[in-house]
């Protein structure tokens, strides 16, 4: 249905509250269409539109605290980006509340390397071969336990 408004009867609706957490937003949109005719069917653009509409959301976002930028900034140059974000996941300061609970934010190597690049930081050759050295001596390293076996991160 391109052009057109989309019209939302309650039984769309109640099809979207009911998948929504179940399936992905392709999938979910195939789901709504198979029960209207091809002229009613609705593009994804209509269904993101009206998630919204309704307050259903498949991703939180929960910004860097000013702290976890302040601890960035203090450490990036010493630091690897993957120790940076496993420092910044086990310090546990950045959260969100939701229906009472905390939830967490998660820092990657990707997140890291994007804040980095937004702050303007970047590191000098010098900087980047003592933190390759440090890598290499084991300095960083930790031992990941999955049921019985043992790796090495890093």
């Amino acid at each position: 249905m391109k052009g057109k408004k989309a019209i939302w009867e309650p039984v769309d609706l109640m099809i979207i509250v009911e998948n929504f957490d179940k399936m992905t937003l392709s999938r979910l949109h195939e789901h709504v269409n198979n029960f209207r005719s091809d002229a009613d069917s609705v593009d994804l653009s209509a269904l993101r539109h009206q998630l919204r509409r309704m307050g259903l959301k498949k991703q939180m976002q929960i910004r860097w605290s000013a702290e976890d930028i302040a601890f960035l900034k203090n450490r990036y140059r010493k630091i690897g980006n993957v120790e940076l974000a496993r420092r910044l996941n086990s310090r546990k300061k950045t959260f969100r509340k939701i229906d009472g609970k905390k939830v967490f934010r998660v820092f990657t190597k990707k997140h890291v390397e994007k804040k980095l690049k937004l702050l303007g930081l970047a590191r000098s050759p010098k900087e980047l071969s003592a933190i390759r050295k440090q890598n290499r001596k084991g300095v960083f390293r930790a031992k990941i336990t999955f049921g019985q076996r043992e790796y090495v991160n890093g």
